[in-house]
């Protein structure tokens, strides 16, 4: 089994110039947390979805479960938004951690780092039919 995370995937690089030299743009989903791999891979992209899981503050790492988390995933935006490559930034509302004040927050913060609103994913249940 892969991880989910494409970041993890040893051999992304590469692939992603495999992918190039048959002719194909290049696209990635990534949740952020490897901003060192990131920086890496970013020339190779035409496009990135950055998934922002909540306010870049204490409710990431509850999110997360990572103690440094928010600060990986600032440094995956700052490195996005200084790419030149053409991004979307995106959050899903998981009711479980996200409420009005953790939307707000998120808004106000990703306006002072002068970055792009995020766009806003509802949440669906798995285990609901």
């Amino acid at each position: 089994m892969f991880p989910a995370e494409a970041m993890l995937q040893a051999g992304l690089g590469a692939a992603m110039d495999d992918v190039r030299a048959i002719g194909y743009a290049i696209g990635l989903h990534t949740a952020g947390m490897y901003p060192e791999i990131l920086s890496r891979v970013l020339p190779k992209l035409d496009w990135i979805g950055l998934d922002i899981k909540a306010p870049l503050d204490c409710r990431y790492t509850a999110v997360t479960g990572v103690p440094d988390a928010p600060m990986r995933v600032y440094q995956a935006a700052m490195l996005v938004a200084g790419s030149g490559v053409a991004y979307e930034l995106r959050t899903t509302e998981n009711p479980a951690h996200f409420d009005n004040a953790a939307r707000t927050a998120l808004i106000d913060q990703l306006e002072a780092l002068n970055l792009p609103a995020t766009h806003w994913q509802k949440y669906r249940n798995p285990t609901v039919g």
